[in-house]
């Protein structure tokens, strides 16, 4: 038996003897931002917040379209076509239509608040799945301290009743 005022050295809980679930935090955090669905999920929400972004960003810039038409001659079917040599197009006598219309960004305002609005929400996505991967490692912190603190507990509970078998 030990004297009452003899010293007591506690052993800090050690890796040896851990069952096959308590991995390294590394390597748990790793497999858990794999299979983690609400972290997918977060990482949607920032993708799709960067799409909305680049379209906000092109309705900003200036939009020129181009459109055309021409027709030259008759039109005709095959048997009305005769031999290949009757085809001789009117170019002098075709009909053209063009159409061009352009779009300065002069007032831009509701799509410069459209822009601004979603860089906000891009870096609100941002924040969002920084908060959910923090939490992400806080719960697997949580888990793997956990299963130490019970197999510590069985340990001792396991000393105890061999001390009560003596």
């Amino acid at each position: 038996a030990l004297p009452a005022d003899a010293p007591v050295t506690l052993v800090v809980p050690n890796r040896e003897g851990a069952g096959p679930m308590e991995l390294e935090v590394p390597t748990a955090v790793s497999i858990a931002f794999e299979n983690r669905l609400d972290l997918r999920i977060a990482q949607g929400e920032v993708y799709d917040a960067q799409r909305r972004v680049v379209t906000a960003a092109d309705a900003l810039r200036a939009e020129l379209t181009l459109l055309g038409r021409a027709s030259a001659g008759e039109g005709r079917s095959l048997s009305s076509a005769g031999d290949a040599d009757e085809f001789d197009p009117m170019f002098h006598e075709g009909f053209y239509d063009a159409l061009i219309t352009i779009d300065l960004p002069i007032e831009r305002t509701r799509e410069r608040n459209a822009y601004r609005n979603s860089l906000i929400n891009l870096e609100r996505a941002v924040r969002d799945l920084q908060a959910t991967e923090d939490q992400v490692k806080l719960n697997v912190r949580n888990i793997l301290r956990d299963l130490l603190e019970f197999r510590e507990s069985l340990h001792i509970q396991a000393g105890a009743v061999e001390l009560v078998g003596r």
